[in-house]
């Protein structure tokens, strides 16, 4: 159970419904799934799921207040969804009462390869990791909880933990101070040379990766790499928190 619920791998931001066909025929196999965000309403996500040799996509509603498929139970995650139909099999049916049955997640592929992105963990999580292993001026990045597709930045200042958004938008990256990125590596290594100014005038220091030991079995290859080449060398924006 805890699986789903604790490793969003599953969410494949940016591709479309076509690069999702191909995913799962290519890599999956039958029962193998994918959430991705929709392309024809914004806010909304697309279910995509293999059967046999074909895919069908389902859409999830997102009001602001809840996931849902349409008519379907509420949810007040996409985790909690996808959850919710792993565990409960005969829900999940097609208009013509077949079953559509959701079996092995297909994980995409991290958004870089830096030891310093966590991946999905919560805003708690980071503050533990941060005051547990940190001192002032370590940081992590992880995945947004309240908004599939954006990441969190966790800073370790003053022995309490600040949370800035950093959003996606057309694979470019931006924590609200007007610089856009190409990646999350460049977004980083920006702020390292000019630390962020809070809207209270307080300063935001990047100064000590702190480094994850978890690896994405998708994403093995370019954290290897990233451990050969040794260790690191040495404007208002949006908080995230959950």
């Amino acid at each position: 159970m805890g699986y789903v619920l604790n490793s969003r791998r599953w969410f494949h931001p940016g591709i479309s419904g076509f690069e999702a066909e191909q995913l799962l025929i290519e890599r999956g196999f039958d029962g193998s799934f994918l959430v991705r965000p929709s392309r024809s309403t914004l806010g909304d996500f697309t279910l995509s799921v293999r059967r046999g040799n074909k895919v069908t996509h389902i859409k999830i509603q997102n009001t602001g207040e809840y996931y849902a498929l349409y008519g379907g139970e509420k949810f007040a995650s996409l985790s909690e969804l996808v959850q919710f139909y792993m565990e409960n099999k005969e829900q999940l049916r097609e208009k013509n009462g077949d079953l559509i049955i959701l079996k092995y997640p297909l994980n995409a592929v991290d958004p870089t390869a830096e030891r310093w992105f966590h991946g999905y963990i919560s805003g708690r999580e980071a503050e533990q990791i941060l005051m547990e292993q940190g001192r002032n001026g370590s940081f992590l990045v992880r995945e947004s909880q309240s908004t599939p597709g954006d990441y969190a930045l966790s800073v370790r200042q003053d022995n309490q933990v600040t949370h800035v958004m950093i959003r996606c938008k057309d694979n470019r990256y931006d924590v609200g101070g007007g610089d856009e990125f190409s990646s999350l590596k460049d977004l980083v290594e920006h702020y390292r040379r000019s630390p962020m100014v809070e809207t209270s005038g307080s300063v935001v220091h990047l100064k000590h990766p702190l480094n994850t030991t978890k690896i994405n079995p998708t994403s093995i290859d370019g954290r290897v790499k990233k451990l050969q080449e040794g260790k690191d060398q040495t404007s208002g924006f949006w908080e995230e928190f959950e």
